[in-house]
Protein backbone atom coordinates (compact mmCIF):
# COMPACT_ATOMS: atom_id res chain seq x y z
CA UNK A 1 0.00 0.00 0.00
CA UNK A 2 3.29 2.35 0.67
CA UNK A 3 4.21 1.90 -2.52
CA UNK A 4 1.43 2.97 -4.10
CA UNK A 5 1.11 5.77 -2.51
CA UNK A 6 5.03 7.00 -3.09
CA UNK A 7 4.28 6.15 -6.81
CA UNK A 8 1.30 8.09 -6.87
CA UNK A 9 3.28 10.99 -5.25
CA UNK A 10 6.40 10.40 -7.76
CA UNK A 11 3.97 11.05 -10.65
CA UNK A 12 1.86 13.86 -9.48
CA UNK A 13 5.32 15.70 -8.83
CA UNK A 14 6.37 14.73 -12.05
CA UNK A 15 3.36 15.25 -14.34
CA UNK A 16 3.37 18.94 -16.06
CA UNK A 17 1.59 21.87 -14.46
CA UNK A 18 -1.36 23.42 -16.30
CA UNK A 19 -0.03 25.66 -18.93
CA UNK A 20 -0.95 29.50 -18.55
CA UNK A 21 -3.67 30.63 -20.65
CA UNK A 22 -2.03 32.38 -23.83
CA UNK A 23 -1.54 36.32 -23.50
CA UNK A 24 -3.51 38.24 -25.66
CA UNK A 25 -2.27 40.15 -28.56
CA UNK A 26 -3.30 43.60 -28.72
CA UNK A 27 -4.35 45.08 -32.02
CA UNK A 28 -5.47 48.36 -33.33
CA UNK A 29 -7.56 46.80 -35.52
CA UNK A 30 -10.88 48.38 -35.61
CA UNK A 31 -12.74 51.65 -35.41
CA UNK A 32 -11.66 54.40 -33.32
CA UNK A 33 -13.37 57.49 -32.33
CA UNK A 34 -10.58 60.09 -31.10
CA UNK A 35 -11.19 61.29 -27.71
CA UNK A 36 -8.47 63.70 -27.23
CA UNK A 37 -4.85 64.22 -28.57
CA UNK A 38 -1.97 66.40 -27.10
CA UNK A 39 1.15 67.67 -28.79
CA UNK A 40 4.57 68.85 -26.65
CA UNK A 41 2.53 68.58 -23.53
CA UNK A 42 -0.35 70.70 -24.81
CA UNK A 43 -3.92 69.53 -25.07
CA UNK A 44 -5.14 70.56 -28.29
CA UNK A 45 -8.78 71.43 -29.17
CA UNK A 46 -10.39 68.55 -31.42
CA UNK A 47 -12.84 70.16 -33.76
CA UNK A 48 -16.32 70.38 -34.83
CA UNK A 49 -16.50 66.75 -36.79
CA UNK A 50 -15.57 63.90 -35.17
CA UNK A 51 -12.17 62.69 -36.11
CA UNK A 52 -12.20 58.58 -36.74
CA UNK A 53 -9.35 56.73 -37.09
CA UNK A 54 -9.85 52.97 -38.89
CA UNK A 55 -7.41 50.49 -39.00
CA UNK A 56 -7.70 47.21 -41.36
CA UNK A 57 -6.77 43.86 -40.76
CA UNK A 58 -4.57 44.09 -44.40
CA UNK A 59 -2.49 47.28 -43.09
CA UNK A 60 -4.84 50.37 -44.56
CA UNK A 61 -5.18 53.18 -42.22
CA UNK A 62 -8.06 55.25 -43.14
CA UNK A 63 -8.96 58.62 -41.22
CA UNK A 64 -12.77 60.62 -41.46
CA UNK A 65 -13.72 64.00 -40.04
CA UNK A 66 -17.37 63.49 -39.91
CA UNK A 67 -18.58 60.80 -42.56
CA UNK A 68 -16.37 62.58 -45.59
CA UNK A 69 -13.09 60.11 -45.80
CA UNK A 70 -10.47 62.25 -45.87
CA UNK A 71 -7.19 59.45 -46.45
CA UNK A 72 -6.13 55.99 -46.95
CA UNK A 73 -2.50 55.36 -45.86
CA UNK A 74 -0.52 52.57 -45.03
CA UNK A 75 0.31 51.30 -41.32
CA UNK A 76 2.27 48.45 -39.77
CA UNK A 77 2.50 47.40 -35.96
CA UNK A 78 3.99 44.77 -34.23
CA UNK A 79 2.34 44.31 -31.05
CA UNK A 80 4.14 41.76 -29.23
CA UNK A 81 7.08 44.26 -28.72
CA UNK A 82 7.04 45.50 -25.29
CA UNK A 83 5.07 48.30 -25.53
CA UNK A 84 3.92 47.45 -28.91
CA UNK A 85 4.68 49.50 -31.70
CA UNK A 86 3.09 51.07 -34.47
CA UNK A 87 4.27 52.68 -37.59
CA UNK A 88 1.84 55.23 -39.75
CA UNK A 89 2.91 55.99 -42.78
CA UNK A 90 1.99 59.56 -44.45
CA UNK A 91 1.95 60.89 -47.72
CA UNK A 92 6.00 62.19 -48.50
CA UNK A 93 4.13 65.60 -49.64
CA UNK A 94 2.74 66.36 -46.62
CA UNK A 95 5.13 65.53 -44.11
CA UNK A 96 9.38 64.90 -43.54
CA UNK A 97 9.66 61.61 -42.84
CA UNK A 98 6.74 60.58 -44.17
CA UNK A 99 5.85 58.33 -41.28
CA UNK A 100 4.82 58.45 -37.80
CA UNK A 101 6.71 55.92 -35.34
CA UNK A 102 4.85 54.76 -31.71
CA UNK A 103 4.20 52.65 -29.80
CA UNK A 104 0.28 51.50 -28.34
CA UNK A 105 -1.69 49.90 -26.09
CA UNK A 106 -5.25 48.96 -26.01
CA UNK A 107 -7.39 48.61 -22.83
CA UNK A 108 -10.45 47.53 -23.25
CA UNK A 109 -12.62 49.95 -25.66
CA UNK A 110 -9.62 52.41 -25.45
CA UNK A 111 -6.69 52.64 -27.53
CA UNK A 112 -3.55 54.99 -27.12
CA UNK A 113 -1.59 56.09 -29.29
CA UNK A 114 2.10 57.75 -28.57
CA UNK A 115 3.95 58.70 -31.51
CA UNK A 116 6.57 61.11 -32.76
CA UNK A 117 6.63 62.24 -36.44
CA UNK A 118 10.19 63.29 -36.79
CA UNK A 119 13.39 62.02 -36.94
CA UNK A 120 13.54 61.46 -33.09
CA UNK A 121 13.47 58.07 -31.36
CA UNK A 122 10.58 56.34 -31.18
CA UNK A 123 8.50 57.16 -27.53
CA UNK A 124 8.74 54.63 -24.89
CA UNK A 125 6.45 55.96 -22.89
CA UNK A 126 3.06 56.95 -23.17
CA UNK A 127 3.33 60.52 -22.14
CA UNK A 128 3.73 64.14 -23.83
CA UNK A 129 5.52 66.25 -22.43
CA UNK A 130 6.63 69.96 -23.05
CA UNK A 131 10.35 68.90 -23.67
CA UNK A 132 8.87 66.54 -26.64
CA UNK A 133 7.55 66.54 -29.57
CA UNK A 134 5.25 63.76 -28.91
CA UNK A 135 1.72 63.09 -29.73
CA UNK A 136 -0.87 61.03 -27.45
CA UNK A 137 -4.23 60.57 -28.98
CA UNK A 138 -6.65 58.71 -27.19
CA UNK A 139 -9.39 56.97 -28.79
CA UNK A 140 -12.68 54.89 -27.94
CA UNK A 141 -13.85 52.32 -30.16
CA UNK A 142 -16.54 53.30 -32.43
CA UNK A 143 -20.03 52.27 -31.74
CA UNK A 144 -21.15 50.20 -34.50
CA UNK A 145 -24.39 52.49 -36.86
CA UNK A 146 -27.49 50.73 -37.27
Amino acid sequence: MQTLLVLGAAIALTAPAPKDPPKKVPSVVGVWEMESYTYAGMPRRLGAQSSRYEFTDNGKWVTYRGERKTAERTYASNPKADPPTIDLNYDPTEQDPPMGRGIFKVEGDTLTVCLIRNKDARPTVFESTRESTTFLFVFKRAKPKD
